[in-house]
């Protein structure tokens, strides 16, 4: 147990849109799970009743907690977890998501009731039956999410590029020398008049830091950097080749210097000839890397 619980696990999903996509599906899911199931001796309003509007109302409830639990976990832990994200931290943060609800339902229920008086005996309790209730459905859903992972990730030492893949980038100039074509890749930095420009095959990288980017390429002398004043979606507009494309909210790639690519559940993970960094690739760009690297 004390291994499956350190293995690696997806950090929860960072995108605004997401997180409020599934605060919603939660909150929604609540409110048909209190109205259809009726559980905790709740009676048998009728459906149109004002009571049933009551109970709809705790989804509302466990929308925000939800919505205000993710941006927590986003802006605080989100830098110092994410690479070290495991089974375990998931587990451990599914539960505190658990009484955070409760909490805020058990305090919305008092408002409502306009009770002056606070019943730990009554928050205790729902922090029995909410427990109860979704402990076993966890670690159930963790794990099989965590295998699914792993079987998906498990492919990713025997992928191949993809012979037939030609770049295509409207952005590279190219030069004829002796009748061998040398593409050329140019950025233009936000004051429009520093640029860097590089042959597209020697360029490996770019990453992104605060408000400049750094440009990693490859000449004879090993691994160069060449910083401009930036971003990184700025730079992802000038170049927009198949094989250079953005893996990770701080990273670009360029796929014909990838020598191998690795991964687990948390992750792809892409490798250089002769250069210790390794690149993290984003969920949400997984299937761009799938589909190049096959």
């Amino acid at each position: 147990m004390a291994f499956f619980l350190k293995q690696p696990y997806p950090f929860p999903n960072t995108e605004p849109t997401k997180i409020l996509i599934e605060a919603l599906l939660i909150g929604s899911s609540v409110t048909i799970f209190l109205v259809l199931i009726r559980p905790f001796g709740i009676p048998n309003y009728s459906f149109f009743s004002p009571q049933m509007l009551y109970l709809a109302s705790f989804g509302l409830v466990t929308f925000f907690v939800m919505l205000v639990y993710r941006i927590i976990l986003l802006i605080f832990l989100n830098k110092k977890l994410e690479n070290n994200w495991s089974v375990g931290h998931e587990i451990v943060a599914q539960i505190i998501l658990l009484i955070g609800i409760t909490f805020g339902n058990v305090f919305y229920s008092n408002i409502l009731n306009k009770s002056s008086h606070f019943s730990y005996h009554y928050l205790i309790e729902m922090l029995g039956y909410t427990l109860a209730v979704a402990i076993v459905p966890i670690f159930i859903s963790v794990f099989l999410n965590y295998r699914k992972l792993m079987n998906k990730y498990a492919t990713a030492n025997s992928l191949h590029k993809i012979d037939d893949a030609k770049p295509i980038n409207d952005d590279i100039t190219t030069e004829n020398t002796n009748d061998n074509v040398v593409e050329k890749v140019i950025f233009m930095a936000e004051n429009n008049k520093d640029s860097f420009e590089c042959d597209a095959e020697q360029l490996m990288c770019i990453e992104s830091t605060d408000n400049y980017v750094s440009i990693y390429y490859v000449e004879e002398k090993g691994v160069q950097r060449k910083i401009l004043r930036t971003n990184l979606s700025k730079i992802e507009e000038q170049l927009q080749a198949p094989n250079i494309r953005r893996v990770h909210r701080s990273f670009i790639a360029n796929f014909e210097l990838v020598n191998n690519l690795t991964g687990n559940a948390q992750g792809y993970k892409l490798h250089f000839d002769n250069w210790e960094e390794v690149i993290p690739v984003s969920r949400q760009f997984s299937k761009i890397v799938l589909e190049y690297f096959r």
